[in-house]
């Protein structure tokens, strides 16, 4: 999600490398382009673990059949939340939960 555009809310092509097709890493290889649509919706202020943070929110149309809402933050633009809405596992939900920065 790091490189998709916030000016719109169009659908955009995400590609995405994964050495697993899996969730749990059962088909391990070299690995395999995998290209998906995903569409920025909007910026929220979610509470986590970690306290709240200012995020934007976007919609992947995942390449397993899943749809899956993305909340990315901070400069580096951090993975905050991560919840199946479609698919298996549909109601999961990955949260940050602890984050530490260091200066160099």
């Amino acid at each position: 999600m790091r490189r998709l555009d916030t000016s719109h809310k169009d659908h955009q092509e995400l590609l995405v490398h994964t050495v697993s097709t899996t969730w749990n890493g059962r088909t391990l290889g070299h690995g395999e382009r995998l290209i998906s649509k995903a569409c920025y919706e909007k910026k929220e202020i979610l509470d986590l673990p970690v306290g709240q943070v200012e995020c934007e929110k976007f919609l992947w149309l995942s390449p397993f059949d899943k749809v899956l809402a993305v909340w990315r933050t901070g400069e580096a633009n951090i993975l905050a939340r991560m919840s199946v809405l479609e698919g298996d596992k549909a109601g999961t939900n990955y949260e940050l939960f602890h984050y530490e920065e260091e200066i160099f």
